[in-house]
Order: structure tokens, then sequence, then C-alpha cells
């Protein structure tokens, strides 16, 4: 699992945002799958990094947690 940080995070969001509002229109049948297939990558990479970011979420809570009550 790739971690990421935060400013990678917030880039790539920025960077998927402006893909999405893009006004890209398929005008032959294999534009329009080659665009399928970067929405199924796009959801895949936006799957990844939701997990990555859940994950690291719960390390930092239990590092967190682990100081909180043995210092």
């Amino acid at each position: 699992m790739r971690m990421l940080s935060y400013a990678q995070l917030s880039s790539w969001v920025d960077e998927l945002r402006q893909e999405l509002q893009s006004d890209e229109v398929a005008d032959t049948l294999e534009a329009a799958e080659r665009l399928v297939e970067q929405c199924g990558q796009q959801r895949d990479s936006s799957l990844d990094a939701s997990v990555s970011t859940i994950a690291q979420g719960e390390t930092l809570l239990q590092e967190l947690r682990y100081w909180y009550y043995w210092m």
C-alpha cells in the first residue's frame, strides 16, 4: 500500500477534480472505450487513496493512544 502525504493527496484530488470537470466528449467507439477505461482507473486510484488514507489515520490514532496511555 502506497502511503501518501497530505500534500500529495491534496494535489491528486485537485488533479482528479480538473479531469472530471473536463468537457471531453468521445466521438468514436474507441474514444468512448478509452474514457470508460480512464474512469475505471480513476475509480481504482480513488479507492486505493481512500484505503491508504484510512490506514494512515488508524495508525496515527493508535500511536496517539499509545502515547496518551503510556506517557
